[in-house]
């Protein structure tokens, strides 16, 4: 396994997120946030190539200074769902269409704290996030990205449920950049995963491995497969890997709701992704040459 990976990377462990509900304080404070979504200062020239790293800090060190006096208050999930709640009061000023790569920075920053905020919680407690932003037009920007983190968080969750995978948020740049939103390997083996996440209204949820299964599909997803198999390129040029593109297709059952499989199907799905990840750690193993004595 690749050192740099694994200093730049924490893995996931759900022993960390117990709590499937948000405390009085935090409803009060998001109300708060929500009703006023106070203007926060832009990077001037969005339209160029603003260095991730650069846009990170910035808005890093606004979120600490808005939060500094109730941190130690919250709980962490708490803490990260309000800070995403600042971000979509940046993120709604921001051009769309001529916005670049700040409106996908911002996003993926809120994006990264949505989906661990969500772990575990239960359906009603999601809508009570959703309703928090009131207005008809930001409400409807702020429940698609609900939507899109609770996706990521469900498929986290599957995963990081299994003994056999390791799990791991990428860096914001990783997920702007190469279109990664979540990485896996085999415990103690080489083989992993990087794993692009879309939430898709009224579909089955299933996950693909080859662009000749995307290709089957009654809704093309090419462009999303081709997005995910350039950024896994990239990935292992830069980490010195050999993992594979996937990409994970999560279902809703109605707008913003993602199914939750029954334990048995849960499994079913991760058993056969381990599967796929066991057969090419062997196939690996098998055209490796053997010491000679």
């Amino acid at each position: 396994m690749s050192e740099t990976f694994l200093v730049t990377h924490d893995r996931i462990d759900l022993s960390q997120f117990t709590i499937r509900s948000f405390s009085s304080e935090f409803y009060a404070l998001a109300r708060i946030i929500a009703k006023t979504l106070q203007p926060i200062p832009v990077i001037p020239n969005y339209r160029g190539r603003v260095p991730v790293g650069v846009v990170v800090a910035m808005y890093d060190q606004i979120l600490e200074a808005e939060l500094a006096h109730v941190r130690d208050q919250l709980l962490n999930k708490e803490v990260w769902v309000l800070e995403a709640l600042i971000l979509f009061g940046i993120y709604k000023q921001l051009p769309k269409k001529s916005g670049g790569r700040v409106v996908a920075i911002i996003g993926s920053m809120m994006q990264h704290r949505l989906t661990q905020g969500l772990i575990g919680i239960h359906h009603d407690e999601q809508a009570q996030l959703m309703r928090l932003v009131e207005r008809r037009i930001p409400r409807k920007s702020w429940t698609k990205i609900i939507s899109g983190a609770q996706a990521a968080s469900n498929t986290l969750v599957d995963l990081s449920k299994r003994d056999q995978l390791c799990v791991y948020l990428p860096t914001v740049r990783e997920d702007v950049i190469w279109g990664i939103d979540l990485y896996t390997h085999l415990t103690g083996k080489e083989e992993g995963a990087c794993i692009s996440i879309k939430s898709q209204l009224g579909l089955k949820s299933r996950w693909h491995n080859s662009e000749e299964q995307v290709r089957s599909e009654r809704r093309p997803l090419i462009a999303d497969w081709q997005k995910i198999t350039r950024g896994t390129n990239t990935f292992n040029a830069e980490y010195c890997l050999d993992w594979q593109p996937a990409l994970m297709r999560v279902g809703e059952k109605e707008k913003g709701f993602h199914r939750t499989p029954h334990q048995h199907k849960q499994r079913f799905w991760t058993n056969r992704f381990i599967q796929w990840l066991e057969e090419r750690s062997n196939k690996l193993s098998e055209s490796q040459p053997t010491a000679s004595h």
